[in-house]
């Protein structure tokens, strides 16, 4: 199903609705909602990390923020919420959510032009620790991964090469534990002001 889409212009203002389709096609400027999940795990803020499906059509098999997903016409940036219930399982009120900011994503190839404004929220949940406890939708998730925050930033920086990931990947018979070593190359990318939210939020500029 082809979900109709708010088209945005450059300063974020509503100038009509498209299908995804004809959105990434043209490159029109749309929203998406953005969750990153995480827990205080022996005095250490740990994120979590989902690894991508390898079917999705824009960065398959690449590790990303934990819940992300495009906001449907009509949709506030809050309403978001019904992603972490399809991806993860986890099933929140809005009121929950710790919003960060809003930042721009620009992204092109095989024929997509994905241009993005990521309203980004943070919410902290216990399942962090134990990745299979998560039910997740099995075509979009590949994998749930743990990182500390300041080994994150020190990748994304590029203060280290590459950084370990603990966690579990999803298979045909369920959850099987799984360590990963990932370079930023592995990574969706996203644009500095971004994960700037995310260092202001953790103090860790």
């Amino acid at each position: 199903m082809d979900e109709l889409l708010d088209v945005l212009d450059e300063q974020m203002n509503h100038i009509g609705t498209a299908p995804r389709s004809q959105v990434h096609e043209v490159g029109w400027w749309h929203q998406t909602f953005h969750c990153w999940l995480y827990d205080c795990i022996a005095g250490e803020d740990m994120l979590l990390l989902q690894r991508r499906h390898p079917s999705k059509d824009t960065n398959p098999g690449k590790w990303d923020v934990s819940c992300a997903g495009h906001l449907a016409a009509g949709e506030l940036p809050e309403d978001g919420v019904r992603e972490l219930q399809e991806e993860l399982g986890v099933a929140i009120s809005p009121s929950q959510l710790v919003k960060l900011g809003v930042a721009r994503h620009h992204f092109r190839k095989n024929g997509v032009i994905d241009n993005e404004f990521s309203h980004v929220f943070v919410l902290r949940f216990g399942y962090v620790h134990d990745v299979r406890r998560f039910r997740v939708a099995a075509d979009e998730v590949s994998g749930l991964y743990r990182i500390a925050v300041h080994s994150f930033k020190e990748l994304v920086d590029g203060k280290s090469q590459s950084a370990v990931l603990e966690g579990a990947q999803w298979t045909d018979e369920g959850w099987k534990h799984d360590v990963r070593e990932v370079q930023m190359v592995d990574l969706v990318h996203r644009e500095p002001d971004y994960y700037r939210l995310l260092w202001q939020y953790f103090r860790v500029l």
